[in-house]
């Protein structure tokens, strides 16, 4: 079949997920057959397991799913397949007998030189046919996904409001509902936090609420605004930054939760809690933090119920924050 006949290629972005899986099917069964004329019997992706168990040692299924970025079924899967042909050994931990250890057997430490020359082999041939922009590009649109995933981005372009808990839904914040949010945020803010300020928040709120700040939130790609609704009514707002780390510096698995805001109506309903629950769901292989006031017991002790710890302290620089509520805590969360 001639190129321009291809339909898939003529559907530009409509077709590229299939052109992409159409590669892999390709390009995996031509690796099969190299090992299979090498005299190498495994087969395509075995070799991440074995190179990764090189490096650990020992690890579950659920740790290697967790380095390989693979679902656990899926390496389930094929571990049972390596364990069936001799490459792997498998057995109870010896800390903890509920865990399924999985460790490269006599036979895999006695192949694996050989494997890795055919590794390098293939490495060299794809040199011929792989740019560097094409590996960047891959990285650039995993680092995306990892951000925002396409259900989340379809759902912004629609501007709807998906599901996170029962009753509990969020929304995208828009530059089209900028007057909503700021009415709400107003609301919300003053009856908590007015008393930190000398001008019950007034200056904060016009500078970080203004209609230009807003724009210029919503232009970040690395960031997620959203609306919070409960019970079919909008009781606050929720705003995240992706690969910024606890010292505001750029670095892959952290999420800063730069701004969690809720009605007070909604206090004690677990509105809170749920939001967290799902986002360690989420992104479970994120380290989330956070900034609160040092003042604020209630809701340090609510942080720390959910398995955040105080890594370090900072203060707010405003002119109108009134001198005894300048300090905060950093909270940090692992995975």
């Amino acid at each position: 079949m001639t190129a321009d006949k291809d339909f898939i290629k003529s559907l530009g972005l409509i077709g590229y997920t299939a052109r992409i899986r159409r590669l892999n099917d390709s390009l995996m069964a031509m690796g099969k057959v190299v090992y299979k004329n090498l005299g190498v019997d495994i087969e395509p992706n075995w070799h991440l397991i074995l190179l990764l168990l090189e490096r650990e040692n020992e690890l579950t299924a659920t740790e290697i799913a967790n380095h390989l970025f693979f679902t656990h079924t899926a390496i389930i899967k094929i571990a049972k397949k390596m364990v069936g042909k001799g490459y792997l050994k498998t057995y109870k931990s010896n800390t903890d007998s509920r865990k399924q250890m999985y460790a490269l057997s006599s036979l895999a430490k006695k192949e694996l030189p050989g494997i890795k020359e055919i590794l390098e082999l293939i490495a060299r041939a794809h040199e011929q046919y792989v740019s560097p922009g094409f590996i960047k590009e891959l990285d650039n649109i995993e680092s995306s996904l990892k951000q925002k995933n396409t259900i989340y981005r379809v759902n912004e372009l629609l501007e709807n409001e998906f599901s996170i808990a029962d009753q509990i839904s969020i929304k995208p914040v828009t530059i089209e509902n900028y007057n909503f949010l700021k009415k709400l945020i107003t609301k919300i803010y003053r009856d908590t936090y007015a008393y930190l300020w000398s001008d019950k928040g007034t200056n904060y709120l016009d500078e970080t609420y203004s209609r230009e700040n807003v724009e210029y939130e919503l232009s970040n790609k690395a960031a997620r605004y959203y609306f919070v609704c409960y019970e079919n009514e909008t009781v606050g707002i929720l705003r995240l930054i992706f690969n910024l780390n606890n010292k505001n510096q750029s670095e892959d698995n952290f999420i800063k939760l730069q701004r969690i805001y809720l009605d007070k109506q909604v206090q004690g309903q677990g509105v809170g809690t749920k939001l967290f629950k799902w986002l360690a769901e989420e992104f479970p292989r994120y380290k989330i933090w956070l900034e609160v006031m040092d003042s604020q017991d209630e809701i340090i002790r609510f942080y720390e119920k959910l398995g955040f710890e105080i890594i370090n302290k900072t203060q707010i620089e405003s002119e109108y924050i009134v001198p005894r509520y300048k300090g905060m805590f950093v909270m940090q969360k692992d995975k």
